[in-house]
């Protein structure tokens, strides 16, 4: 939501927070086994918030499967992020 809403207020020119760092961030809308991440597809099953328990989120954030595409939901889709990584270590 952090990244969604940065994405928001600078697409309607309003100020927005400078770095923002994302815990758990959700920034592709494909949690499945043809991610095109590796990380997904290799690590998914591994942590508490595994890929599986991502894709319903995901479901039950937006049905509808071509929606999830919008930057809006997943930031990675935006042409240009207004978000600077910050390495947390």
């Amino acid at each position: 939501m952090a990244a969604a809403v940065s994405l928001l207020l600078r697409d309607n020119r309003k100020d927005y927070p400078q770095p923002t760092n994302l815990l758990y961030p959700v920034k592709f809308w494909d949690h499945t086994e043809d991610s095109p991440y590796e990380s997904i597809r290799t690590k998914g099953t591994e942590y508490g918030l595994t890929a599986k328990k991502v894709s319903e989120y995901m479901k039950l954030y937006q049905p509808d499967k071509e929606k999830r595409k919008s930057p809006y939901i997943a930031p990675l889709m935006a042409q240009i992020l207004p978000i600077n990584p910050v390495p947390l270590f």
